[in-house]
C-alpha cells in the first residue's frame, strides 16, 4: 500500500500544483478581460451620453428661438388688436 502511495504521490502533487497554477493564471486573465470589457462599455456609454447631451442642447436652443419668435409674434398681434 505504501508503495502505491509513493508511486502516485509525486504525480498527485504535480497535478494539484499544475491545476492551481492554471486556475490562478486563468482567473487573472479573466479578471483582466473583464476590466477591458468594462472600460470599453464605459467609453461607449460616455460617448452616447455626450451625443445625447449635444443633441438635447441643440433642440433646447431651437425651441428657445421658436419661443422668442412666438413672443414677438404675439406682441405684434396684441399691439394690432389694441389699435
Amino acid at each position: 500500500m505504501r508503495e502505491i502511495i509513493k508511486d502516485f504521490l509525486p504525480s498527485l502533487i504535480t497535478g494539484i500544483a499544475t491545476g492551481f497554477a492554471g486556475w490562478f493564471y486563468g482567473k487573472r486573465q479573466n479578471d483582466a478581460n473583464a476590466e477591458v470589457t468594462e472600460a470599453s462599455a464605459l467609453a461607449s456609454i460616455q460617448k452616447s451620453y455626450e451625443m445625447l447631451v449635444k443633441d438635447m442642447n441643440n433642440k433646447f436652443e431651437l425651441m428657445n428661438k421658436e419661443i422668442e419668435t412666438l413672443k414677438v409674434d404675439l406682441k405684434k398681434c396684441n399691439d394690432n388688436h389694441k389699435k
